[in-house]
């Protein structure tokens, strides 16, 4: 039942005209926009350097390194469970899913 003042707290799409259709304008009104403000962990890199701890040779130096990406989001202003970058539907019926942590290491020699 409406009451006076429901206006002030109830968002309407406005009507510019008399063509189309309810749906569509509310579908595509900024009430549909969520935010896409996020903080995301992306790569983290840690590296040792082995030089101190090899014996005197022919190799001069080494270090071994270890890197993550894709980690995921620590923070999103959204309640919604979604990834601004990588959002579910992007066109028709395709799916994007999120990538895939990776993890490397690596070991690098100087002769």
């Amino acid at each position: 039942m409406a009451r006076t003042g429901d206006e002030n707290s109830t968002s309407v799409p406005g009507v510019l005209g008399l063509g189309g259709y309810s749906y569509p304008r509310y579908r595509l009104s900024e009430d549909k926009v969520i935010s896409g403000d996020h903080i995301r962990l992306r790569e983290i890199s840690l590296s040792y350097d082995l030089s101190e701890v090899l014996p005197e040779s022919f190799i001069r130096g080494a270090s071994l390194s270890f890197t993550a990406r894709n980690l995921g989001l620590l923070w999103r202003a959204n309640n919604d469970d979604i990834d601004p970058d990588f959002l579910p539907y992007t066109t028709g019926n395709q799916i994007r899913p999120t990538p895939t942590a990776m993890y490397s290491i690596g070991l690098n020699v100087n002769f």
